[in-house]
Formats: C-alpha cells, structure tokens, sequence
C-alpha cells in the first residue's frame, strides 16, 4: 500500500484542486507546500518529468512510472528461463483477460498457478516415461495426454461457433484442400483456419520465450503459415494461437 500512497495522493489532490479553490476562495489559507513537496518526490523517485498545468488527475497518469519500474525490477530478478518465459507471458497484452471471466473451480487453481510458476504437486514419472516437476507443466505437452486433444477441439469449437453466430457457415477438418500430405486444416470458409496450443514453458520454446514476449507465439505462426502456404492463392489463412 505505500507504494500505491504517493500516486494516490496526487491524483486526489488535482482532481479536486477545483473544489478546494471553491472551498478556501473566501477564507485565507496558506499555499499547500506538501503538494510541492510530494511532487518533487514523486519525479525523483520515478525519475520521471513533471507535466506542466494544468497537472493530471488520473491515477493511471502517477502510477504508470511506478508500475514500468516495479515490473523491470522484477523482470531483473528472475534467475532461470523459465521464470523470465512466465514473467514475460504474464505481462504480455491480454495475457490477464481469463481473470475477467466467471472463476471454474475445476481448472482456476491449475491457471492461477501456470500464471505465477507455483508448485501443482509432487514430482513424479509421467505414464510417457517423462519425468514430471512439482510445477506440472508436463501435462500441457504430454502427447498422450487425453485433455490435450479435448483442449485443442474445445478452441476450434469456439471459433466455428463464433463464425456461426455471425451468419457465416463453417466447416471443420475440411477435406480435399490440396495438401499433398493428406493433413487439413481445422476449419474453411473464405477464411482457413488452424488452431494451436504453445506452452511457453515447454523445454523446446523456454530459451526464446526468455528472451521475449510473444517470440514463441510469432514463432508457431510463421510455421503454420508455411505448412499452408499452398492455399494462399485461394484462401487468407489464419492461425489462431494460444500461448
């Protein structure tokens, strides 16, 4: 909370410096020299530049420098590459909007856990042989996982209702595309589309999810655009990811 105090105390004070004026216009009162005090403080601390008048009344505007700190001090801190992988997906755009939606008790703990890197068990061997940390990453890559199907469908599923709710038919796993390699797409109207899963935090995408947001995510779109690339001339293909 102290470090919320300063920024709080800001932005009351401007928006309502138009009432105070109305309060004390008749009666003679001193100038409010801890608003200056407090000022000068908040530009030293932050080492950010005073704007000029009239000053914001926002708290977003004084907190905003707190927070671009607060988060590269805590992005210097982290010590291995998978917690660089988590803070950076973290504080990606959008990467909060889950906590907007109706908590599901069944995989709220599990989510709430992936976001801040906490512990979901005890280690152990994965049926795949694999072996499997206290964090509980592995079931998110295990390919003989039988959610990681259901996950996949569940997205698609998404996408096709969406389309339909808009008035525009759809088709799943359309057949007969050209593709050479007997694979399809997972969905075709004008638009083509594939959905896929990356975690950042599995073993093969760690080293470039550390060294920025978003790399894994650009990464798995370039080779989903590549195995497509035959439709193009007849189709605008689209991957849908969820990193």
């Amino acid at each position: 909370m102290s470090s919320l105090a300063l920024s709080a105390y800001l932005a009351s004070s401007e928006s309502t410096a138009s009432l105070q004026n109305t309060i004390f216009d008749s009666v003679r009162s001193p100038e409010d020299e801890m608003l200056g005090v407090y000022l000068s403080r908040w530009s030293s601390l932050l080492g950010a530049f005073l704007p000029s008048d009239p000053l914001p009344t926002k708290w977003s505007f004084w907190e905003s420098p707190g927070i671009t700190q607060a988060r590269q001090q805590v992005g210097e801190s982290k010590s291995d590459a998978t917690q660089k992988a988590q803070f950076l997906a973290a504080s990606a755009p959008h990467s909060g909007d889950w906590l907007l939606a109706l908590p599901v008790a069944s995989c709220g703990r599990f989510a709430v856990a992936l976001r801040l890197g906490l512990n979901l068990g005890a280690p152990h061997t994965c049926r795949c042989g694999a072996t499997v940390d206290a964090l509980g990453q592995h079931s998110l890559v295990c390919k003989q996982a039988p959610s990681r199907i259901a996950r996949h469908q569940h997205l698609n599923d998404l996408v096709t209702r969406a389309l339909v709710s808009a008035g525009i038919t759809a088709t799943k796993e359309p057949v007969g595309l050209i593709r050479r390699d007997g694979k399809r797409p997972d969905g075709m109207k004008l638009l083509v589309w594939d959905v896929t899963v990356v975690s950042t935090t599995a073993e093969s995408y760690v080293a470039a999810a550390a060294r920025e947001r978003g790399e894994v995510a650009e990464m798995a779109a370039t080779r989903k655009c590549q195995k497509y690339s035959e439709l193009s001339t007849a189709y605008l293909f689209l991957p849908i990811l969820d990193p």
